[in-house]
């Protein structure tokens, strides 16, 4: 069975993290592959997850960690571990940059009224690249038009690992897991989950296999005093 890991956002990495210690623990799959999706590339919990899925990686030997003995440590083989993000080629994105607004405007002014229909001024020019802040509307737009098999070559590959497994025989899982009260998670959950069944629709039988798992909200900030 070929195991597919997707941890989106902030709590996507959190468990990637969480799962590379449970394999090298040895409770995890024969074999799986990682993809983190978050616009913020520099994300605290990103970097931990890395690590801890390098460290990994350069701990395990090729012949499945036999070298630990009996045990069963280190006996998944991870592979992946790069971070999608819709934002590649901009340094500092705005929604209403990466839609074009004042072009559109010009040339399209009905979807520029659009546009003001469902945005307000202040979520069209909020900063991206640290994240959708809590605006699952505003990240939905922008991973529909750039999180896709032809545009990212990490899906590219997931894809092909699928095909692979499919052609062998062998049932392909894909897991999805994220937040559903941030941004990005609840965001890119159900944008991807929809990406992933149109793309493997044609494989009868079962043979492709897609889940999730959704983290209600598990810390919460307090609230802000004002003294005079």
């Amino acid at each position: 069975m070929g195991c597919h890991l997707i941890g989106i956002g902030g709590t996507g990495a959190k468990t990637i993290e969480a799962l590379t210690l449970l394999c090298a623990a040895g409770r995890g799959p024969q074999a799986l592959s990682v993809i983190f999706l978050d616009p913020d590339t520099a994300n605290g919990n990103i970097e931990r997850s890395r690590e801890a899925f390098e460290a990994y990686r350069s701990c395990r030997t090729p012949d499945n960690g036999a070298t630990w003995g009996d045990a069963g440590l280190l006996s998944t083989a991870l592979s992946g571990g790069e971070v999608v993000t819709p934002f590649e080629n901009d340094v500092a994105p705005t929604l209403s940059g990466w839609l074009k607004y004042d072009a559109l405007q010009q040339q399209r002014p009905e979807m520029a009224d659009l546009i003001d229909v469902l945005y307000t001024e202040e979520e069209k020019e909020t900063p991206l690249e640290k994240g959708f802040r809590g605006h699952p509307s505003i990240g939905s737009a922008v991973m529909a038009g750039q999180v896709t098999f032809q545009q990212t070559i990490q899906f590219q590959q997931l894809q092909a690992a699928v095909e692979q497994d499919v052609g062998n025989g062998e049932t392909a899982t894909i897991v999805l897991v994220g937040s559903i009260f941030g941004g990005t998670g609840a965001a890119g959950f159900p944008t991807v989950a929809r990406m992933l069944r149109e793309e493997f629709a044609d494989h009868a039988g079962g043979m492709v296999q897609l889940g999730g798992v959704l983290v209600l909200p598990y810390f919460s900030f307090s609230p802000t005093r004002f003294f005079v």
